[in-house]
């Protein structure tokens, strides 16, 4: 019903009710729920704080998908802080639970988010690029959420090198994969961020 304070205060006390050493996999979902709720409304500091508890659980007492999770969720704060040589840490954790697992869209998704990582901390845009490119060459082996978000992160750095008119050029096809999806929960969203930097290469092309 969007009262997410209230939401957050009874994951937090149902958090803090679990013991240790319980092993019950349903109470995975309560610290996956928590801590994407802190993050959802901006509080990163309690949205790290669970997933580091839920690490220093037990290793009996966890799974290997919470762990991805976990690490995913660190990965997403840390890059919110643009403390990129973390999220580059955190995602390599993350791409090893996937693989474990063997959740190919998770670590598919993940990889390109190493790529993004490194943009930040490489001067080589164009060297960026070009391995977005490499990928885009065998996007019929990724599903359309993989591809959409492959497109949108090749937007972004043509729009850090002002080549405007190439980066319209990827968030079109951006769009293209989002009207595939078209199912998605995210739908609206996805499509709205396409066209929002579609708009704002052209504001800059004047």
């Amino acid at each position: 019903v969007g009262d997410t304070d209230s939401a957050l205060f009874f994951y937090q006390k149902t958090i803090d009710l679990i013991p240790r050493n319980d092993d019950r996999q349903r109470n995975e979902t309560y610290f996956r729920r928590a801590w994407l709720a802190y993050f959802n409304v901006g509080d990163f500091k309690n949205s790290v704080a669970i997933a580091q508890s839920y690490l220093q659980k037990p290793d009996e007492t966890q799974t290997k998908t919470g762990n991805f999770f976990a690490y995913n969720m660190l990965e997403s704060v840390s890059l919110e802080l643009k403390k990129y040589q973390d999220a580059l840490e955190y995602n390599q954790q993350a791409l090893n639970f996937a693989k474990e697992v063997g959740h190919e869209g998770n670590y598919q998704m993940e990889f390109i988010s190493r790529i993004d990582i490194q943009s930040y901390l490489s001067d080589n845009q164009v060297g960026i690029i070009s391995i977005y490119d490499s990928l885009i060459n065998i996007q019929d082996q990724f599903p359309p959420g993989v591809n959409r978000l492959l497109f949108m992160k090749k937007g972004f750095l043509f729009s850090g090198l002002q080549d405007y008119r190439k980066a319209i050029e990827a968030y079109y096809q951006s769009i293209n994969y989002v009207l595939e999806i078209n199912d998605s929960v995210n739908f609206n969203q996805d499509l709205a961020e396409c066209y929002a930097n579609i708009a704002e290469s052209y504001k800059y092309l004047k």
